[in-house]
């Protein structure tokens, strides 16, 4: 949970095939004020895509990224619930065997 300043800030979790500026990679991302957001790049060099839900503004909210093989699928959950929401996925990225994985946040 976090205040925002602005409403397309981000805090999440990152994967990376390479630490290059044109890396493929996949993230999901906790917004100021745009709901959760997913970006992903599949191809080295390529244009990323995204997909953001809106309707998903309350805090605090655990995200979680799950990767099996080369798909990505991704999930929320709100305090007090027991269950994951499944959210988007699975997306397919043909990482090389090893990869980055870290908390990534922007403002």
């Amino acid at each position: 949970s976090f205040d925002y300043f602005y409403s397309w800030q981000k805090g999440g979790l990152m994967f990376r095939e390479s630490l290059d500026a044109d890396s493929k990679h996949y993230s999901l991302y906790v917004t100021g004020n745009q709901g959760i957001s997913n970006q992903w790049r599949d191809s080295t060099g390529g244009t990323s895509s995204n997909l953001h839900n809106s309707g998903l503004k309350a805090k605090p909210v655990w995200i979680q990224v799950s990767k099996t093989a080369n798909e990505f699928s991704t999930a929320y959950k709100y305090e007090g619930d027991i269950e994951w929401t499944s959210l988007w996925g699975p997306t397919t990225i043909g990482f090389s065997s090893d990869f980055y994985v870290g908390i990534a946040v922007t403002s």
